[in-house]
């Protein structure tokens, strides 16, 4: 909350490659050491926080500045994009990713703990947190795009996107081979309220 009660900030900052960060820890090592707790200081008025802006490194931008008003708890859907560079990759492969993300059971295997603290492994259907994927096959690379669930609401799970690839990699044996080839990378790049539309702010 601001001096003047108007609400809280809530920002968006991307590193050089354009990837969203997340944490506190992740911004202090883009914006140098100490510059995350000058920064934060300073947040007391969107105009602060844009002139914040123009003394940041070329490694962080604030693309936007506005008084919240909404909460994180209505944030329920968030859109990324994954880029598989593995052996083999072609527009069949990405067929057959589309047809397992669009199928209308998407099975992985969830760790879990019984009243014991035993770990064990579950299945899980994540189909109906998954919506609006697309996949094709560009310079090499398999490209998919997605929304998944990002609610902290128990009823509507949060989908980490490493769960994405870690299946992937487990029904295709896609990077499985030499690693100083083959790579992947995810990027978050908007989050969305319950109507999957509506862009959160």
């Amino acid at each position: 909350e601001d001096a003047q009660g108007m609400g809280a900030f809530k920002l968006l900052f991307l590193d050089e490659g354009g990837h969203v960060v997340n944490t506190v820890e992740d911004l202090s090592v883009v914006v140098g050491e100490g510059g995350i707790d000058e920064i934060l200081a300073d947040l007391t008025t969107v105009d602060v926080v844009l002139a914040a802006a123009q003394t940041a490194n070329e490694e962080l931008r604030f693309l936007d500045a506005y008084y919240a008003q909404t909460k994180l708890e209505d944030i329920y859907w968030a859109e990324y994009d994954f880029e598989i560079v593995t052996e083999g990759a072609d527009e069949n492969l990405a067929r057959e990713i589309e047809k397992i993300l669009t199928a209308e059971q998407v099975i992985i295997l969830k760790k879990a703990k019984d009243k014991y603290k035993n770990i064990f492994f579950k299945e899980q259907d994540i189909a109906p947190y998954v919506r609006d994927v697309s996949v094709g096959f560009e310079d090499g690379a398999v490209k998919i795009n997605a929304k998944l669930s990002a609610s902290i609401n128990q009823t509507h799970p949060h989908i980490n996107p490493e769960t994405i690839v870690t299946m992937l990699k487990e029904k295709l044996g896609i990077l499985s081979g030499d690693v100083t080839r083959e790579q992947y990378d995810i990027i978050r790049t908007r989050i969305y309220f319950e109507d999957g539309a509506t862009d959160f702010r």
